[in-house]
């Protein structure tokens, strides 16, 4: 057969395969959801430590995220033993070397926007699984990667690609001597072994570092997020209302990394509980369900939030070729615009973002930001003016969000040694259980409000953000408004609502059809005829009896089963007026949820009700 040969652009095919990739990689990665306003990999979480069944209890944080790894998000992104970890001390190490240390350690990473090399602090390491397929990429340098199939690996291009889905001649990412060069894949090949243990680890906000190769070649690899993706919901400065209660060193406000693991726990906080994923226990045919990643079980397409988590709580990112940045809000104003748009989805509306921290919002065009979803706006923390051991000193209280006290104080003696404040004696962290206390002691006489100024100008004490509300709509990721979010919300918690009184006006009329069915039979007088039929039948064909049922009482051949496979003590004549008063409850059930299936009106009433209640619960 002749071989068929057909010309493409290049340029265009690879902007057509990049445009597909990154709708997928951010749909099912990277970008929140508008429906839940969570990540995939945090409703994972979520759902796993729901459907452990005592959602309020804590387990050990490497059993829910191991948990999730195997049933829910397949991304292990786990390293062979030997693999070489170059610290940024110039050490050399395994990252089993690393792991058995216990403690965090200096790396390098890239920068994913600017494609700069950063240091950054690598940590959690752990075992993420224990594998029994382990794939070898061999480079043009002589070396190997050993990892896990899901493991992605940075190309030349900056684009990850997974180990699985790297071929021969793929070039990936390499630094020289702090110059970019390129390596060549020269074979792939998959060891198929028995529970070998891979290993883990996290580095925050990168999510990536350099490993060591042959001939000091540094490439780049991914880290798994599934431990890092807790944090964010725990930490109370990092989150307005926290999902999810950590027990442990789960960080703090200075700075610290949050301990390994294997050291702490977590459970599900009561607003997480209530407002996020607690509905699904009482109806889980409210939502969408999807199959997992192996089609061995099945996970929510998303949770059946009671409240606009996605504002609320705000998100940051960095997907393909778009970042996510969602300031925080307090929590009572989201809900009362809410509620007002519910009304008018015209009205006109500002919301001003709420830092974790009692922080100053610097003027910004508001209307601006909630009308396209973009702007930007700068956070001062908050500092007092007094005195310290009998000189004058400034106190900080609070700080924007991300910034931790730590920056601060290592800043501010930067400036201090290079005579940029030389009206300055002394800094001291006295940040003690999370509660900030940054105390900068001036020389007697210092201008106080100058120095405070020169604060707010050189540190992150005075903070500039974007907003880019970047969410994830049916398949494709979209810049949303406010408005576009919040009655995309309103929308969607309708839909809920709708579908959980569908689901129980079913479950009240297959038990009325029952209970119906039983009276029916007790007040027939036949129940007696029916019991001896069953005790003196000789085999197990249930066909003479049903036909028997359905030609006296004139029952569906469904009913004359449920009859003759009943509990017996159902069938005593002493429950039939326990089963009368029952039928007179489920049918005015049955009138109430016709209503609200009927009259949409109803159901916004109910959710206003709801959100009023979560107010004085929760704000």
């Amino acid at each position: 057969m002749a071989e068929i040969i057909k010309e493409k652009d290049a340029l265009k095919s690879y902007t057509e395969d990049m445009i597909i990739y990154s709708i997928v990689v951010n749909r099912r990665r990277s970008l929140p959801e508008i429906r839940d306003g969570q990540k995939p990999v945090q409703r994972r979480l979520l759902y796993d430590m729901f459907e452990d069944g005592n959602p309020l209890k804590l387990r050990k944080s490497a059993s829910i995220t191991g948990d999730c790894m195997g049933k829910y998000h397949p991304h292990g992104n786990c390293l062979q033993a030997d693999t070489k970890i170059f610290e940024l001390n110039g050490n050399i190490r395994t990252i089993a070397e690393v792991y058995k240390d216990g403690k965090s350690i200096e790396v390098l990473a890239i920068d994913p926007v600017t494609h700069n090399i950063v240091p950054a602090i690598a940590h959690s390491f752990r075992i993420g699984q224990f594998a029994e397929k382990i794939y070898h990429i061999q480079l043009s340098n002589g070396s190997e990667i050993k990892c896990t199939e899901e493991h992605p690996i940075l190309n030349s291009d900056y684009n990850y690609k997974l180990a699985k889905d790297l071929k021969v001649g793929d070039k990936i990412y390499a630094m020289y001597n702090n110059k970019n060069t390129n390596i060549e894949i020269c074979n792939i090949f998959v060891e198929y072994t028995e529970q070998v243990p891979m290993y883990d680890f996290t580095v925050d906000k990168y999510e990536n570092m350099l490993i060591s190769t042959n001939d000091n070649i540094f490439i780049c690899i991914h880290n798994s997020a599934i431990y890092s993706a807790m944090r964010p919901l725990v930490n109370p400065w990092e989150c307005k209302l926290p999902i999810i209660y950590g027990h442990g060193n789960w960080g703090s406000i200075a700075g610290d990394d949050p301990a390994a693991e294997r050291y702490t726990e977590a459970k599900l906080t009561p607003f997480g509980y209530d407002c996020v994923i607690g509905e699904l226990k009482d109806s889980k045919n409210s939502v969408d369900w999807i199959n997992n990643f192996d089609d061995t079980k099945q996970e929510p397409e998303y949770l059946p939030a009671k409240v606009p988590v996605l504002l609320i709580n705000g998100c940051s990112g960095i997907a393909v070729g778009i970042v996510v940045d969602i300031p925080t809000h307090n929590l009572v104003e989201v809900l009362n615009v809410t509620k007002l748009l519910m009304k008018d989805p015209m009205a006109d509306f500002t919301l001003i973002p709420d830092h974790c921290q009692c922080c100053d919002i610097i003027e910004s065009d508001w209307k601006e930001i909630a009308e396209t979803g973009n702007g930007s706006y700068r956070v001062r923390g908050h500092v007092e003016i007094g005195e310290h051991h009998k000189y004058p000193a400034i106190f900080v209280k609070s700080l924007p969000n991300g910034v931790n006290t730590t920056a601060i104080y290592q800043r501010i003696n930067g400036m201090i040694s290079n005579k940029e404040l030389p009206m300055v004696r002394e800094v001291i962290d006295a940040t003690n259980n999370n509660i900030i206390n940054v105390i900068i002691q001036l020389q007697k006489g210092a201008d106080v409000n100058y120095v405070k100024e020169i604060l707010y100008k050189k540190t992150d004490l005075e903070k500039s953000y974007s907003v880019w509300m970047n969410v994830v709509d049916g398949i494709e990721p979209k810049l949303m408004s406010y408005r576009e979010y919040l009655l995309g919300f309103i929308e969607q918690r309708k839909i809920t609502k709708f579908r959980t009184y569908c689901n129980r006006m079913q479950d009240v009329r297959t038990r009325l059809h029952q209970l119906e069915t039983y009276i029916q039979v007790l007040e027939s007088g036949e129940i007696d005829n029916i019991i001896n039929m069953i005790k003196k039948r000789k085999d197990t064909d249930d066909a003479p009896i049903v036909e028997y049922i359905i030609k006296k009482l004139n029952f569906t051949d469904l009913q004359a089963n449920f009859i003759i496979h009943s509990d017996l003590r159902k069938l005593s004549i002493g429950f039939l007026n326990k089963y009368k008063e029952e039928v007179k409850e489920l049918k005015a059930k049955n009138k109430m949820m016709e209503e609200y299936i009927i009259d949409d009106s109803k159901i916004i009433e109910e959710i206003s009700n709801e959100l009023d209640d979560i107010a004085k619960r929760y704000g």
